[in-house]
């Protein structure tokens, strides 16, 4: 007799780290999605963002795609 096919990760493991890593990647959207209201909000001041909001903006861009791509290969 064979056991069901279950979605049971391969290893304990396998399983937090894909856990950590999706929890690491929605709060890397969530604080993508703040900075990028606050650069709007410049912007509809007319003034323009400063330097290191613009500096964030990019590095935790460049994270959430680390992250993702790490995600992608666990699956």
């Amino acid at each position: 007799m064979t056991s069901p096919d279950l979605d049971i990760p391969e290893s304990l493991g396998g399983y937090l780290e894909r856990s950590r890593l999706e929890h690491r990647a929605r709060r890397i959207e969530r604080a993508l999605a703040v900075l990028r209201e606050r650069r709007r909000a410049h912007a509809a001041y007319g003034g323009e963002p400063p330097a290191p909001l613009d500096h964030a903006i990019s590095d935790f861009g460049r994270e959430l795609s680390r992250v993702r791509t790490r995600l992608r290969a666990l699956a």
